[in-house]
Formats: C-alpha cells, structure tokens, sequence
C-alpha cells in the first residue's frame, strides 16, 4: 500500500499515513472551504488500508482548529477505523488540542462514544513563530 503525504496549508493540515511503518497522523489546521474534496484521498486511503490493516493502528489528530466539513470528514475517517475494531485490530485515537480548548475536548469525547474506539486525549501548547 502506498504512503499518502500532504503538506500543510494554512488552511489544511499535514496528513502522513504510512502502513509500513505505521505512522498516522493528521495534524494542523483543518479549515479548507471544501473538506470532502480534501478529504476525498485520506478517505479513500484509509478505505484501502481497511482492506488489509496492520493488527494495531494509532491514529493521531493534533488539531489546532476545524471547520464543520472537516468535522464531518474526521467521523468518517474514524468510522473506518471503527471497522478495524469490528474486526477484532486493535485502534486508539491520540487526539491533540490546545490545552484550553474545551470545544475541541468536547468534539473527541463525542467521537469517542460515536465510534466507540478508545481515545487518548493529550493537551499541547502552540509553538510561537519569531
């Protein structure tokens, strides 16, 4: 299977999603105009790796912010990996957000009961820009 790697935009995040050496993680700002097209090819990806996944996934969100279209996005991905479980794998979501962002804690909770995958909430600080 082929690794997917976008570059991160000030709009879109940074996406890495390698089945060989098991990295996955999605992490920046997710605020395109159009989530589902940005999202077509992470979809269809995990599609994919839904097919013949590895025995464990950890799947990394480090979201400073996101829209409504890459809300709706992120439940679909989660959703295929809540087939990973069906199937007996192993997953867990290390979900990122700023420390003082109840709404995005919020969110991961809400995915967490959704998709009834364990979530591991982990608070991270913004790096300032010189």
């Amino acid at each position: 299977m082929r690794d997917l790697y976008i570059t991160a935009t000030d709009t879109t995040p940074e996406v890495l999603l390698s089945f060989d050496s098991s990295l996955f993680r999605i992490k920046g700002k997710s605020i395109p105009l159009d989530g589902e097209s940005f999202y077509k090819d992470i979809i269809a990806w995990f599609d994919g790796y839904v097919e013949n996944a590895n025995e464990r996934t950890v799947l990394d969100i480090h979201l400073e912010n996101m829209n409504i279209s890459s809300s709706k996005m992120i439940l679909f991905i989660l959703y295929r990996l809540k087939e990973l479980k069906t199937q007996g794998k192993e997953v867990l979501v290390n979900w990122g957000h700023l420390a003082d962002d109840k709404e995005m804690i919020e969110v991961a909770e809400d995915y967490e009961f959704m998709v009834d995958i364990p979530f591991k909430l982990n608070a991270f600080e913004l790096a300032l820009s010189i």
